[in-house]
C-alpha cells in the first residue's frame, strides 16, 4: 500500500513539473511587431522607398528622410551599414 502511494505522488510531482514549462509566458509579439526577448538577433532598419538603407537602429533614411521600419529577415539582402545608392539631384 506504502508502495502505491509512493507511486502516485512520484508521478504526480513529476506530471506537475513537466507542466510548468508550458504555463511560462511565451514570446509572443509586442505591439510593435518585435519579439520579446530576441535579444540573440539584431533588429535590422530599412527603408520602405529605398531598401538597400539598412540600419542597426531606427531613425530616418538618409536618403528621402522617412522612418526606417524593421525589416524582414530575408536572404540575399545588404548587412548594415553597406553603403547605400547616393541620390541623384
Amino acid at each position: 500500500m506504502k508502495l502505491k502511494m509512493w507511486l502516485v505522488i512520484f508521478l504526480t510531482v513529476t506530471l506537475i513539473a513537466g507542466c510548468t514549462d508550458k504555463l511560462a509566458p511565451s514570446e509572443a509579439p509586442k505591439a510593435d511587431g518585435t519579439q520579446q526577448g530576441s535579444k540573440t538577433q539584431a533588429e535590422i532598419w530599412t527603408c520602405t522607398m529605398h531598401p538597400s538603407v539598412r540600419e542597426l537602429k531606427a531613425g530616418k533614411c538618409p536618403i528621402c528622410g522617412m522612418n526606417l521600419v524593421p525589416a524582414e529577415k530575408t536572404a540575399g539582402q545588404p548587412q548594415p551599414g553597406t553603403p547605400s545608392p547616393s541620390p541623384k539631384n
